[in-house]
């Protein structure tokens, strides 16, 4: 074998075998990783994303703890990520703790929903509801009665006042009502054949709190109208 410098000086016709010299490999130098700007608390000691990169950070570490609720989860995990987001910016543009707000948040068919409950408490912490009142329609029967058996015009009426308002926003929701969204003793609806009332008193509520308050719980859906 032979160099290149010396492949040069052999005789014309003689097969020479030439050996190139490779140059040593340059040492390895570690990635230098920059520090990220921390994520700082707000009022009440809740960390609040200020960026749309703060609140990736802050979605991917929910994530990655595996601390979003069922409705976020999809099998591609950007996706998974994206709906975090989602649920935190809902969170932030209703007022709400994004941490808390995404726990009572869900994503229906793309659009952030909230159980009537922590719609109802979101209203109450911006002091808009100066009276409310929760009544029942209709034939009066036996509470043993299974029901099965309860009449399609018993239903439950809510009214709700708001602050510097006369007249209140109200919602009425029957038995008939039920049956005809396929609610009423849907085995798929466990809630509704354990709680009927709790949840006809939850639909007929909504109705007031999109009316009424609609600026206050910032076009979110009703869970309990959407599912």
């Amino acid at each position: 074998e032979a160099t290149v410098g010396e492949a040069a000086q052999q005789p014309e016709g003689q097969e020479v075998q030439v050996v190139t010299q490779e140059s040593p490999p340059a040492p390895s130098v570690p990635a230098v990783r920059m520090p990220k700007a921390p994520i700082e608390a707000g009022e009440g000691g809740y960390i609040v994303p200020k960026t749309l990169e703060e609140a990736y950070r802050m979605a991917v570490a929910v994530v990655a703890a595996k601390q979003m609720p069922d409705s976020y989860k999809d099998i591609e995990y950007e996706t998974t990520v994206q709906k975090v987001m989602l649920g935190l910016a809902s969170a932030m543009e209703a007022g709400l703790p994004p941490l808390y707000g995404l726990r009572q948040i869900a994503i229906i068919n793309g659009r952030p929903a909230m159980w009537g409950d922590a719609l109802m408490a979101l209203v109450q912490s911006k002091n808009l509801i100066a009276n409310q009142t929760v009544r029942e329609i209709g034939p009066m029967f036996d509470p043993s009665t299974p029901p099965a058996q309860w009449p399609d015009d018993f239903g439950i009426v809510v009214s709700l006042w708001r602050r510097g308002q006369t007249d209140p926003y109200t919602g009425t929701f029957t038995v008939a009502d039920a049956k005809r969204a396929g609610l009423w003793m849907n085995a798929r609806k466990v809630p509704w054949i354990q709680y009927p009332k709790r949840m006809m008193t939850m639909r007929a509520r909504a109705f007031p709190l999109r009316d009424g308050f609609a600026d206050a719980i910032a076009g979110i859906a009703v869970r309990e109208e959407v599912e």
